[in-house]
């Protein structure tokens, strides 16, 4: 219990297998000088990499999963972009597409400027949250540097169009199909249209 008027108080502190990996590991890494310059914390190495640095610390370790490889998908993606249920765009766009075409032709289908960030937010081929990102944010990738059949989606996959962080407009994207047969649409185009599109800046003023 912690002490009255001086809350949780440290006990003991401990030395674990795990701190003594991570300060060999550490050690070992900076030695050499040239690791130090090149140092970049986002680096993701491929799974497994690490394993006979750690092995000695946890021999039960043997055994690596193998993620699959994905490759890119050719093709024509056709997407459903709902705001509502009784609102709604078809778009197709082919694989050589990027996802800030798809952007933009989200925008053009429902009659909106394109004067603010935007963000596309998807399932990756880990199964965890992905984002593709408008190019005057920080944060990468930007959306003309993903390409539609480089994304991890198939048939029924969804992905959230998060545009103008201060309307916060949500559309909800889902591919319908990828038709590998047809190589006649090289562009992205608007296919279908149901349902009458919000206006981007509503008036308030008669709700005051």
């Amino acid at each position: 219990m912690p002490s009255e008027g001086r809350g949780w108080q440290i006990d003991a502190v401990r030395r674990t297998t795990w701190l003594e990996l991570f300060m060999a590991l550490t050690a070992e890494y900076m030695s050499d000088y040239s690791n130090i310059l090149k140092f970049d914390a986002t680096e993701t190495l491929p799974y497994g990499d690490w394993q006979s640095s750690i092995q000695p610390y946890f021999p039960e370790w043997q055994n690596n999963l193998i993620l699959p490889k994905f490759e890119f998908q050719e093709g024509l993606f056709i997407f459903k972009v709902a705001l509502q249920k009784s609102v709604w765009r078809r778009i197709a766009i082919p694989a050589q597409g990027t996802l800030e075409e798809l952007s933009y032709a989200i925008l053009r289908a429902y009659d909106f400027d394109s004067d603010h960030l935007h963000e596309f937010i998807y399932t990756n081929h880990s199964g965890t949250e992905a984002r593709a990102f408008h190019s005057y944010m920080d944060e990468r990738p930007w959306t003309y540097e993903v390409s539609i059949g480089d994304l991890p989606i198939q048939k029924g996959s969804t992905m959230v169009y998060h545009f103008d962080f201060g309307d916060d407009w949500r559309f909800d994207v889902k591919l319908e199909k990828i038709d590998v047969d047809d190589d006649t649409i090289k562009e992205t185009i608007l296919l279908e249209e149901h349902g009458k599109a919000p206006e981007q800046y509503p008036s308030y003023d008669d709700e005051w």
